[in-house]
């Protein structure tokens, strides 16, 4: 698979950033930083993306999202090999004290 670029980050900050400058705040917050992770499988055909070999006649990318509820953006995005699981993604991951993170079984790794 390719690897992420830092021309690929600077688009995806660049582009957050003046997201973030049209975005207005509602009226429910909470008193943490309060943060979704989630991933989808995006399917890819195998025969164009031999890359992305995801099962024996399938291929697939994993696009993980750091969703901020403050903002009603994301805040982390990365795209990995369909076969890459989501705890390993989760362990990269950086949180300030107190931030409340919701996610799905994928992401539990109880060792």
């Amino acid at each position: 698979m390719p690897t992420n670029t830092s021309l690929d980050r600077n688009v995806f900050y660049q582009l957050l950033s003046r997201c973030r400058e049209g975005v207005g705040t509602h009226g429910f917050r909470f008193m943490s930083k309060f943060l979704t992770l989630d991933a989808t499988l995006i399917e890819l055909c195998p025969s164009v993306f031999d890359w992305a070999l995801y099962r024996r006649t399938k291929g697939a990318v994993n696009l993980h999202l750091l969703f901020e509820h403050q903002g009603s953006l994301p805040s982390f995005a990365v795209v990995t090999e369909g076969l890459v699981h989501e705890s390993r993604v989760a362990h990269s991951l950086w949180f300030e004290p107190g931030t409340i993170v919701v996610f799905d079984r994928g992401y539990a790794d109880y060792d």
